[in-house]
């Protein structure tokens, strides 16, 4: 009988135990989550070598208008769309444009933690955007990177190349830029909407303008043909 009563004790002890354990076990694990979300969150500072390879547009642009971004019908807490006018000229077909910018993934970052600032100008490395917006950011370090004055440098601009017969943009971009997967840079150069018809065929004659910035091989002769 005493044995049996000592069991029963041990029973009792090992369930008191179980759940302050299993509740210090969830405790852990919900703390895991929190620091695998956290730190998927953040992104490692890029280079301006990664920032100029992944962009496709590169230039000068003056903050316009910083509204916070919509979600479900609430504001979106640290997210912003932010209105620019593109200042270099021939990098887009667009003198106006909205970038998706994300202050927590800048945050992150802690290179250029700085949220942009209306009327400011500024040097921006863009991609075309698959989330709604017309661009955003190739990563927070390099979405708006303040210009010390207007003139602290000179961005390259664009040539200018003339159509010819069975031109590409894809075989443009590999003449150019060595690559023919930059073909993204030429068609936000030249083209504001994504119609086909606009793109295809490129039509004997017309100008194509081809920023400068991602040039690689340094085939800079205006009118020269692939």
């Amino acid at each position: 009988m005493e044995g049996e009563s000592n069991m029963r004790g041990n029973r009792s002890n090992a369930r008191s135990l179980a759940l302050p354990l299993g509740l210090l076990a969830t405790a852990i694990l919900m703390t895991a989550i929190c620091v695998t979300a956290h730190a998927a969150a953040m992104l490692p500072p890029m280079a301006e070598e990664a920032a100029l390879h992944n962009a496709d547009l590169y230039a000068r642009a003056r903050v316009i208008s910083v509204e916070p971004k919509p979600d479900g019908g609430e504001l979106k807490e640290h997210a912003s769309l932010v209105s620019i006018q593109i200042l270099t000229k021939g990098v887009s077909a667009k003198e106006h444009a909205t970038v998706f910018w994300s202050q927590t993934l800048a945050d992150a970052s802690i290179t250029r933690p700085d949220p942009p600032q209306v009327g400011q100008a500024y040097r921006v490395y863009l991609r075309r955007s698959h989330r709604g917006s017309d661009f955003e950011p190739v990563h927070p370090d390099w979405a708006f990177v303040p210009l010390k004055t207007p003139e602290e440098e000179s961005l390259p601009q664009y040539l200018e190349h003339t159509v010819s017969r069975g031109d590409t943009l894809y075989a443009l971009a590999r003449y150019y830029y060595g690559k023919g997967q930059r073909w993204h840079v030429l068609k936000v150069a030249n083209f504001e909407e994504d119609a086909e018809g606009e793109v295809y065929p490129l039509k004997p004659g017309t100008k194509i303008r081809v920023p400068a910035f991602p040039m690689e091989k340094a085939k800079r002769k205006s009118n020269t043909q692939p």
